[in-house]
């Protein structure tokens, strides 16, 4: 991995544990980190994945499924619809992607190209699992988890999340938002 990945994926590991002890701004901080990955993923993957030799082909499709990914785990750390439905396509061309790069790491002779490919297949593995295990994790139990200081404030998150066409769940939703926005405001 180059030295800036890695230092945009401890900066992400950071900020979801910030974002976990509800310190404030974490998740614009989260929205431009993994916003950047993906970008650099997306338009730089020739660069980003590229050792002695490489497959020129193989790195721009993997930079594009996992500018995907890093998207579908913004959309689910943040809660925002669509998220499931990017990491479904994010998995489906990570396993792609792992088995053809596994399949052309045991066909091939060179050296630098074996090194290439045992490279992209490490990559391919962490990012299977933080993608798999947010896939699997269900969006009820990241609320409950993200607001575990305040059980009711979850509970109607959970109710209009899992119904977003109520409307007396976001209309109940919206009125508890206030009257907490109201307290916080007579406390300044």
């Amino acid at each position: 991995m180059k030295k800036l990945e890695i230092g945009i994926f401890i900066a992400i590991i950071i900020g979801l544990v910030l974002k976990l002890l509800h310190l404030p701004g974490t998740g614009i901080l989260l929205v431009i980190l993994l916003s950047t990955l993906s970008i650099f993923y997306l338009g730089g993957s020739w660069y980003l994945f590229k050792q002695e030799k490489q497959n020129l082909p193989i790195s721009i499709i993997t930079g594009l499924v996992f500018s995907i990914a890093m998207v579908g785990i913004l959309f689910k750390i943040q809660i925002w619809p669509g998220a499931k439905g990017m990491l479904s396509i994010a998995n489906i061309g990570i396993i792609i992607m792992f088995l053809t790069s596994g399949l052309l790491y045991s066909l091939t002779k060179d050296i630098d190209m074996k090194q290439y490919y045992k490279t992209m297949l490490m990559r391919l593995l962490m990012i299977t699992v933080l993608t798999g295990s947010l896939y699997f994790l269900p969006t009820r139990e990241l609320i409950k988890i993200s607001h575990r200081d305040d059980p009711e404030y979850a509970r109607l998150l959970i109710q209009a999340h899992e119904n977003p066409e109520n409307i007396e769940d976001q209309k109940a939703l919206e009125e508890y938002q206030q009257k907490k926005l109201g307290q916080n405001n007579s406390q300044k």
